[in-house]
C-alpha cells in the first residue's frame, strides 16, 4: 500500500481537502441525498411542541396578566424604549427579569420568527451581491449576526437572574427558549461565514448545493 501524500503548504492542504470532499460526494451522492430527504421530512415532536406551548403560556401569564399583545399600539416605536429599559433595568426581582425578557423576545420575533427561514433569506440576499463582486457583500451576513449577538447578550444575564430567583422553573425555561432560538440563528450564520472566510464562495456554493449548511439541515441548538 502506497504511503499517503504529505502536503506541506496551506494551499496544497486546502486543495487536497477540496478534492477529498468532491470525491466523497461523488461516491456517496445517493446516500447524502437520501439523508437530506429524511431530514426535511422529520416533523417536530408533538410532546416537545406541547412542552414549549406550556412554557410560553406560563411566561405569558406572568408577563401580561389579563392584558394581551393585541392591545398594544401597532404604531408605537418600541425599539428605543426597549433599549432604554434594557440599559436601566436592574433585574433586582423576578418581575423585572420577566419584563426585560418580554422586551428581548419581542425584539427577537420582530427580527425573525423562524431561524431557518430567516437565515435562508439573509443567505439569498448575500448571493445576489455575488454578481457585482467575487466575494459578494459579506456585511449582509455580518450585520444580522451582530444584531442577534446583541440580543443574546441581553438575554443571558436575564436568564441567569431568573435561575437565581426560581431555579429550573417554567420562567427559566421560557428564557432558555429565547436563548436557544438566538443561539441557533448565530450558529447558522457563523457556519456560512466560516465557510466563506476560509474556503471562499465556491466552496460555500458546493456545500449549499449538497445541503450541508446547518440551516439546510434544520439543526437546532
Amino acid at each position: 500500500m502506497a504511503r499517503p501524500i504529505i502536503h506541506k503548504t496551506p494551499e496544497a492542504k486546502l486543495a487536497a481537502a477540496r478534492e477529498k470532499r468532491r470525491c466523497y460526494y461523488a461516491k456517496n451522492k445517493e446516500l447524502i441525498l437520501k439523508r437530506r430527504r429524511e431530514l426535511h421530512s422529520v416533523k417536530p415532536d408533538k410532546e416537545e411542541m406541547k412542552e414549549s406551548e406550556k412554557m410560553l403560556k406560563a411566561i405569558s401569564k406572568v408577563l401580561h396578566g389579563s392584558a394581551s399583545d393585541e392591545d398594544s399600539d401597532p404604531e408605537s416605536e418600541p425599539d428605543e424604549e426597549n433599549s432604554y429599559h434594557d440599559a436601566t433595568a436592574d433585574l433586582s426581582d423576578l418581575t423585572q427579569c420577566l419584563f426585560a425578557l418580554k422586551i428581548v423576545k419581542d425584539d427577537m420575533l420582530e427580527l425573525a420568527d423562524d431561524p431557518c427561514a430567516f437565515v435562508q433569506g439573509v443567505f439569498l440576499e448575500y448571493v445576489k451581491t455575488l454578481d457585482s463582486s467575487a466575494k459578494g457583500d459579506v456585511t449582509i451576513l455580518e450585520k444580522p449576526f451582530a444584531t442577534v449577538e446583541g440580543l443574546l447578550n441581553r438575554v443571558i444575564p436575564i436568564q441567569d437572574q431568573i435561575l437565581n430567583f426560581c431555579g429550573i422553573a417554567p420562567e427559566w425555561r421560557a428564557a432558555d427558549l429565547v436563548s436557544r432560538f438566538l443561539r441557533t440563528i448565530l450558529a447558522y450564520l457563523e457556519d456560512i461565514l466560516c465557510l466563506l472566510r476560509f474556503d471562499g464562495p465556491s466552496e460555500l456554493a458546493v456545500a449549499h448545493s449538497m445541503g450541508e449548511l446547518m440551516y439546510q439541515k434544520g439543526i437546532r441548538i
